[in-house]
Parts: C-alpha cells; structure tokens; sequence
C-alpha cells in the first residue's frame, strides 16, 4: 500500500507490504509529493500499454506525477505541470472516448477539474469541494455506463457525471473528510463510505439510503476513511490513499 508520511520529517512516497515491510518509492526532492491535505490514487493510465498500474500523486509544486515500478528506471513520470493541482480523485473515462484515460482532481482553488492525459488538456469546472482531499473515487454509481466523481461541499455530498454536466446532490450529515467507494452492504450498488456529522463512520448509495458501519466506529476528519477491497477490483484495479 502506498503512503506518505508526514511526522514533522518528510520522507516521500513510500509504500508498505502485509509483513510490515516499508520502501521508499520516491525520495524527497522536486518530484517528491506533497505531504498535507492531498490525496493520491493507484491506477494503470493506458500510455504506456503494459497494464500495470503506477502511483499518481501531486508534488509540492502543485503538478501531477506518476511512479510506476520499473518505468524509467524507476523514477517519477510527469503527467502534467499545468494543472494546479491539489488532490488527485482517481482515474476514468469521463469524456466518454472508451479510454480510462482521465485524472479527477481538486485543483489549488479547490474546485474539481479534469485532466486528459491521452493529449494533456484540461476540462475545469465551477464545482467547488469543501477541501482538497474531500473528493472520492470516481465510479459508475448509478449504472449508466458513465462514471461519476463523489465530493462535499457545503455539508452535502455531490455527485459530478462529467460526461453530461449533470451533478446530483445528496443532503446528508456528514463531516469534510475523505471518503472511500465500496459495495459495503453487498447489495450490487455502490456505496460512498464517509464520515457523518458526529465523525462516524457511515455509507450511503446513490439513492440516498444512508446507515452506520456494525459498531458505529468514529473516525478523525484530518484523515478520514478510504475504500475497502472493492468488489469490482478485478476489472476496474484503482486504489486511493490520503494524506492528512
């Protein structure tokens, strides 16, 4: 699992295995990433057509890096220094060309944008988050082939089809925190897993069917929760961390 650790002493990228064991990906440097409020994804970006999938991050000067074990003799790749960005949400097909080939990302002026990295240009938007890492994984929530891009602002969860425009709004409790995408309940749909106005930790669907996780475990919004093991990790292999 990649992360970035932040104790006062920064370190990079790293990543630890199930034994506990931890390396450094990327060192610290000018391609090292940001080390507060971001987020970052894992996801395979089909340029380079070898199905593997790399870290992708935002550096201290707001660019969009990815680190793929291998690629270039294992250092970072420049996705794109144009893009101002913050947090990265995760990765789709949002212009509908049968390519999950674009980046969701909450740009420096916390509105969320994106990117195209098949020809690097930019879509931005008017959708503001609440912060940088307030912004979930991208997926097909209400199932009609489009993936939609989960976000707070305002206290209400937003649903962003960028495809259409269309954006759906959810007026839940919930706390500005990071959020995770998982079937929690198994019942086929896809649940956004976030914390509600009293920090607990809470799933609802695209529906609007809300409920507590068994045990009403709390959590701190400087952290939030991110995605369980996702039902669908075989066809669509994305994974997200945070950074607090």
């Amino acid at each position: 699992m990649p992360y970035i650790e932040n104790d006062g002493n920064p370190k990079g990228l790293l990543m630890v295995d199930q034994n506990g064991n931890t390396e450094t990906l990327v060192g610290t440097g000018n391609t090292s990433p940001i080390t507060s409020n971001s987020r970052l994804a894992v996801a395979d970006l089909p340029r380079d057509a070898d199905s593997k999938a790399g870290v992708i991050y935002v550096t201290s000067k707001n660019e969009i890096y990815t680190y793929e074990d291998g690629e270039n003799g294992g250092d970072p790749q420049l996705v794109s220094d144009v893009v101002s960005a913050a947090a990265i949400g995760g990765v789709g097909d949002f212009d509908e060309d049968g390519n999950a080939d674009d980046i969701a990302y909450v740009s420096t002026s916390n509105d969320v944008r994106f990117l195209d990295t098949s020809d690097g240009t930019v879509e931005g938007t008017t959708l503001p988050t609440t912060g940088a890492n307030t912004i979930g994984e991208p997926a097909d929530f209400d199932g009609d082939g489009s993936d939609e891009v989960p976000y707070f602002e305002g206290g209400n969860l937003h649903f962003a089809d960028a495809a259409n425009g269309d954006v759906k709004v959810l007026a839940i409790s919930a706390s500005a925190s990071a959020m995770g995408t998982e079937d929690w309940d198994s019942d086929g749909d896809l649940d956004v897993v976030y914390l509600d106005g009293s920090q607990v930790i809470s799933y609802v669907d695209y529906d609007g069917n809300t409920a507590t996780v068994s045990g009403s475990p709390t959590a701190a919004t400087a952290t939030g929760v991110v995605e369980g093991q996702r039902r669908d990790r075989a066809s669509r292999p994305t994974s997200e961390g945070v950074v607090g």
